[in-house]
C-alpha cells in the first residue's frame, strides 16, 4: 500500500481504492454534461459526468450525507472521490486521477485507459440479420456502418475536454 500526501492510503494501481480530501487550488476545467435527451441543440451545462486527463468521472449527490461524490468510470480500477460543493468535488476529482498515474508510475505499471475503441452490441438476431444484409449490399462492414452512423448522432456532438 501506498500513502499520499494527505494521509489517505490506496492499493495499487489494479486495486484503487478511495483518496480523499484533496485540496488542490484552481481550476479551468468545467463540468460536461453526457446524459439525457436526444437534443443536437441542447445546452449542455446540466452535469452528470466531469472529465481529465481522459478519464470520465460521474457526478451524484448524496441527500443524507450532503456531499457530492464520483467514481471513475469505465476501468476495473475504483477512484473515487467527494466534496461538499462542485469546486471540492472537482479538486478532488482532478487530485484523485493524478494520484492514480503517479502511483502507477511508481509501480511501473501501466495505467488503465478506458474507451479504447472497442466494445460488444447486444441485438435481436432479425436486426443482426438486416445489418448484415445492407451493410453487404453498399460493400462495407457492419462495423464502418454502426461507427458512421454514431459518428452521426447527437452523442458525437459531445465536447471532450
Amino acid at each position: 500500500m501506498s500513502s499520499t500526501s494527505n494521509g489517505f492510503l490506496f492499493k495499487n494501481c489494479y486495486g484503487y481504492c478511495s483518496i480523499l480530501g484533496n485540496n488542490l487550488q484552481g481550476s479551468s476545467h468545467r463540468l460536461k454534461a453526457v446524459g439525457g435527451a436526444y437534443d443536437k441543440g441542447r445546452d449542455l451545462s446540466m452535469n452528470n459526468t466531469i472529465q481529465y486527463k481522459g478519464y470520465v468521472g460521474s457526478v451524484e449527490f448524496s441527500e443524507e450525507n450532503g456531499v457530492f461524490y464520483g467514481k471513475v468510470m469505465g476501468i476495473r480500477s475504483l477512484i473515487s472521490y467527494e466534496g461538499e460543493n462542485a469546486k471540492e468535488l472537482l479538486d478532488d476529482f482532478h487530485g484523485a486521477i493524478d494520484d492514480y498515474l503517479e502511483t502507477c508510475k511508481t509501480e511501473g505499471k501501466e495505467p488503465e485507459i478506458a474507451f479504447k475503441g472497442s466494445f460488444n452490441v447486444r441485438l435481436s438476431p432479425e436486426l443482426h440479420k438486416k445489418l448484415f444484409i445492407y451493410a453487404t449490399a453498399h460493400q462495407i462492414s457492419i462495423n464502418k456502418y454502426i461507427e458512421d452512423t454514431l459518428a452521426d448522432s447527437p452523442a458525437a456532438q459531445i465536447t471532450l475536454v
